[in-house]
């Protein structure tokens, strides 16, 4: 009996989740429901003091926001901190005796903010519970301040919100800060005793795993992003000269329409090597001598560099690498897709 009800439970749960996975991709078709998801995650996923402990200890992202904060604002000006979080960038602002300052969040974390602001005597200081696309100010904006970068850059609605508010509240004459990103799709050699094979390519102690390869069920991304926290740890190099593969300015924008959704170029190998994957990274700049950038190549910051796995090969100096690079939804890196020849 105990076997049987075992065996039926066993069943019970993986029709659940053939469910949910069935449903999950019928609403993700969704623009609407997409949008709505994207908004739960990341009202969820900075709800957690934990992860702004991560972000406020990145000292590369707070020295780059607070001189970006201390040459731009002025006193006469109305500013906007879209996604307050803690309130420290709002509060950076107060600091430059911006005549008004919103903090906007659209999750319950902005009693902490006000918590925070009260402790550091930013009593000025405007708190607005909401979604942006709700906000409205009194007067229109001067500057929006905002830190909307996921660690694919793309991945927190940072096109679709900062538009949007952009459109509706910001001064002709305003400025976006951050407002220009540089995206960078890199080809890196790593240490061997770091990566992970995809399940297909690996033989242990003579059990050969290659009959999986067709196995779409088990594996359906072929080149598919994951966080990769090791990977200054197990980077060697990149193979190219690092060059953005998509450049754009929020402050020129109008709509998210304006980017590409497939990107095709090629690249030269100026390092021999094992090529193990495409480590995707971006700068966000302020201004010529202010920026983040997330490459391996640079102080550590609290985003995972993103690394798309593939089936390692040598490639020598001279080679020539050409690539495809199709985004059917920029806020799911799992409709990402990379090839390279």
């Amino acid at each position: 009996m105990r076997n049987i009800l075992e065996s039926s439970l066993r069943f019970g749960l993986r029709g659940a989740r053939i469910g949910l996975s069935r449903a999950s991709t019928v609403a993700k078709s969704s623009p609407l429901i997409r949008s709505l998801l994207a908004d739960l995650d990341n009202s969820d996923g900075f709800a957690d003091l934990g992860e702004h402990e991560l972000m406020v200890a990145d000292a590369v992202r707070m020295d780059a926001y607070n001189a970006a904060i201390a040459r731009y604002i002025r006193p006469e000006h109305v500013v906007a901190d879209l996604g307050t979080g803690t309130g420290i960038l709002a509060i950076f602002a107060a600091r430059q005796n911006a005549r008004k300052v919103y903090a906007i969040e659209h999750s319950p974390f902005i009693e902490v903010a006000k918590q925070v602001a009260r402790h550091n005597g930013m009593d000025g200081i405007r708190f607005v519970r909401s979604n942006s696309r709700s906000f409205a100010p009194d007067e229109l904006l001067d500057v929006i301040i905002h830190e909307q970068m996921g660690n694919s850059l793309f991945c927190e609605k940072m096109l679709e919100n900062i538009l949007d508010l952009k459109r509706r509240a910001l001064k002709p004459t305003g400025r976006i800060l951050p407002g220009q990103f540089e995206l960078y799709l890199e080809p890196i050699s790593l240490d061997p005793r770091l990566k992970v094979p995809r399940i297909w390519e690996q033989n242990i102690c003579g059990v050969d795993f290659s009959c999986l390869e067709e196995q779409e069920v088990l594996s359906p991304f072929r080149h598919r992003g994951y966080d990769c926290s090791d990977l200054d740890r197990g980077f060697r190099n990149f193979l190219c000269y690092p060059e953005p593969v998509l450049s754009f300015d929020l402050n020129q924008m109008i709509s998210p329409d304006e980017l590409p959704t497939v990107l095709k170029g090629s690249r030269k190998v100026v390092h021999s090597g094992s090529l193990d994957g495409i480590c995707l990274h971006f700068r966000a700049i302020f201004s010529d001598d202010i920026a983040i950038d997330t490459s391996p190549l640079c102080p550590p910051t609290h985003w995972d560099n993103t690394l798309f796995r593939m089936q390692s090969r040598m490639v020598a100096e001279g080679d020539t690498l050409h690539y495809r690079f199709e985004i059917a939804n920029r806020n799911d890196i799992d409709t990402w897709r990379l090839a390279i020849d």
